[in-house]
C-alpha cells in the first residue's frame, strides 16, 4: 500500500506471499469505477493522490 492513500491515519497491512496489492486498493478502484471514472482517470487519480503508479491493465483486471 502506498503511504497517504487513506490519509495520515492509514494503518500498515501485512501482505501474503506473492500478493501485489491490498484489498484497500481494490476497494478504491471499484468505488471509483462505480462512480463512472474510466481506467485512465482512475490511474491519474492514484498518481495525484498517492504518487502510486497503477497501470490501466491492473485497474481493468480489478474491475472485471
Amino acid at each position: 500500500m502506498c503511504p497517504g492513500i487513506l490519509g495520515p491515519r492509514s494503518i500498515p497491512q501485512t501482505m501474503k506471499k506473492r500478493q501485489r496489492r491490498t484489498t484497500v486498493v481494490d476497494g478504491i478502484v471499484l468505488s471509483l469505477s462505480a462512480k463512472g471514472l474510466t481506467t485512465a482517470e482512475i490511474a491519474v487519480h492514484f498518481a495525484d493522490v498517492s504518487g502510486a503508479t497503477v497501470s490501466k491493465d491492473t485497474i481493468s483486471g480489478i474491475t472485471v
